[in-house]
């Protein structure tokens, strides 16, 4: 089991990818294209406004044996051109979306890869105190149903706020966590995002602005901390 501090040297070391077997690689400019292809046809990144000629460098993320695991690219939306990471797989089943936090490089870009799209649990330094392959399930308190309405009104309300066109159905499970940050509360729940009953993870905050979709995911209180550490927690 690793302590807080142990992680915190491994990650000073090579991010989590790395550590896992898995390699980042920075595509060329020609290969580009082909690359932002499905994720210029994917109608989650249509519906969150996303601007494919905005995107900056591609990065693809493949294991050990050469399998692709999915890629990933700081774009903007037309949201007052705020940037945003996306990452997504060439058969435009997974699809991931997160506000670009302050600091995004490209390690945290390969590990969120690996996370939101490659379906691999990936810990935070700071936050993680165990094994992040431990089968221990953690649990993150769910709000109850007289919470439940102000907290999605928030939520819509991010969602409209960014233009962004996301038909928000039934969410389930409810989860959150005191940030200890002015206060602030971060949410984590599975939502239905259009008519035919498809689902993703969101996470968002209600004081800093943080928002996050993720259409591969696992259903445990774990992988929504995680999630939240990662994409709806700090600058």
């Amino acid at each position: 089991m690793f302590t807080t501090s142990a992680m915190a040297r491994l990650f000073e070391d090579k991010p989590f990818y790395a550590q896992a077997g898995y390699i980042l690689e920075k595509l060329p400019e020609a290969r580009e294209p082909g690359a932002l292809a499905p994720l210029g046809s994917s109608k989650e990144f249509k519906r969150m406004l996303g601007l494919k000629r905005s995107c900056e460098a591609v990065y693809h993320l493949s294991d050990a044996a050469g399998e692709s695991v999915g890629y990933g690219s700081i774009c903007k939306t037309s949201h007052k051109n705020e940037k945003g990471f996306f990452c997504w797989d060439l058969t435009g089943q997974h699809f991931g979306y997160a506000r670009k936090p302050y600091g995004a490089d490209a390690a945290w870009i390969g590990d969120s890869i690996l996370h939101s799209c490659g379906g691999r649990l990936v810990p935070d330094a700071d936050q993680s105190t165990d094994e992040v392959d431990s089968i221990d399930e953690w649990t993150m308190p769910e709000l109850g149903w007289g919470k439940r309405r102000p907290v999605l009104t928030m939520l819509r309300s991010d969602i409209e706020d960014r233009g962004f066109d996301i038909p928000l159905r039934h969410c389930n499970k409810i989860r959150y966590r005191w940030l200890g940050r002015e206060k602030n509360t971060a949410y984590g729940a599975i939502c239905e995002i259009d008519e035919a009953g498809k689902k993703a993870l969101i996470c968002f905050d209600h004081l800093v602005g943080h928002l996050g979709l993720f259409t591969r995911y696992e259903d445990t209180s774990k992988w929504v901390e995680y999630t939240i550490y990662r994409h709806c927690w700090g600058g």
